[in-house]
């Protein structure tokens, strides 16, 4: 199945800034910090077009007539576009919700909603294979649940692999759902925490893509396995390039997400047997391969940490990285 359409053909790359690339920020207006330098959707729209994003995606919190007009007003006056996001409805209870989350996201001028279905890590989050299992079982429910009001509302859904499946179990999902309002968004380096290779995953997640989050990733090998950061475009592992013209070929509409998010390194710990819990039937060549990426490609420099930063401090380091983002993705994609 080819993925769904995006409508309103844009520049030829679309480069944007993902919510969760501004953790520091977003904290800091939550707690109406003077640093912030927005505090929702629109004043987030507004700063991304200042520092010459194409647009955003971000959650767009309760509906609001006027915040609705404001957002569709900035994006028809500079060309931008908004992408929104939303958590799957896991019950029955949550489906007024999420349809009221489609629907304002539809007001606002978004035609994509970005979900995932796990917030956390799938080796971290499940002490047992049948804890994986029951949530597999009421993920499916939950992503039935959402293309149906997906479909109602007129809008993608983009399924973000979130280190919680497998690329083919991800594929298997979306090619289940078959429809044209279901897609991926389509991290380019999550799976690299599942061990898999990130072009592999890439290929196989492209003709699903209805959205991207792009990313750069450093690694380097720690006593349980290795330890995963992002890091600014350009200074890791992918080949951003290739990267994009993988994406772009299936789908020449996608926008691309910065995810850059600042933080400390994400402990992979694969050589411990925890971590296989919920992968009872992988080979050892996968495990061989990742930590052989690992040797090759490890950063020679430290990965990215925020440790004994202040605040303050932290937010200049996010917003630093955010900007060597933006600039080197002007320079491969805007000349």
């Amino acid at each position: 199945m080819p993925a769904p359409v995006i409508p309103h053909a844009p520049r030829s790359v679309r480069l944007g800034l993902g919510m969760h690339s501004f953790g520091e920020h977003w904290r800091a207006a939550k707690d109406r910090h003077p640093a912030a330098s927005f505090h929702d959707a629109l004043s987030f729209l507004q700063y991304a077009r200042r520092e010459g994003a194409d647009g955003v995606q971000v959650a767009l919190g309760s509906p609001d007539a006027s915040l609705a007009r404001a957002l569709r007003a900035e994006q028809d006056e500079h060309g931008l576009y908004l992408e929104a996001q939303t958590p799957l409805p896991f019950s029955e209870s949550e489906l007024p919700r999420f349809r009221r989350d489609l629907d304002f996201a539809v007001t606002c001028g978004a035609r994509v909603v970005r979900t995932a279905a796990l917030s956390g890590r799938r080796y971290e989050t499940f002490a047992s294979l049948a804890d994986y299992e029951q949530f597999k079982e009421s993920s499916w429910l939950a992503l039935q649940r959402a293309e149906r009001e997906a479909k109602k509302a007129g809008i993608l859904l983009a399924i973000e692999n979130h280190k919680d499946w497998l690329a083919d179990e991800l594929v298997s999902w979306i090619s289940q759902l078959a429809s044209d309002h279901a897609g991926v968004c389509v991290d380019t380096g999550n799976n690299i925490a599942l061990l898999e290779d990130p072009y592999e995953v890439i290929d196989k997640l492209a003709p699903f893509a209805t959205s991207v989050h792009l990313k750069d990733m450093g690694v380097k090998k720690s006593g349980d396995g290795f330890l995963l950061s992002e890091v600014p475009l350009g200074e890791g592992t992918l080949d951003l390039g290739r990267v994009a013209a993988t994406l772009l070929k299936a789908n020449p509409r996608l926008r691309l997400n910065i995810e850059m998010i600042t933080r400390n390194p994400l402990s992979v710990p694969c050589l411990l047997p925890r971590y296989w819990e919920t992968f009872p039937r992988r080979p050892a060549r996968d495990l061989a391969r990742a930590l052989g990426g690992v040797e090759r490609w490890q950063s020679k420099e430290s990965l990215p940490s925020v440790e004994g930063l202040s605040f303050e401090d932290r937010l200049q380091f996010e917003a630093r990285n955010v900007s060597l983002c933006l600039s080197k993705g002007r320079t491969l994609w805007r000349g």
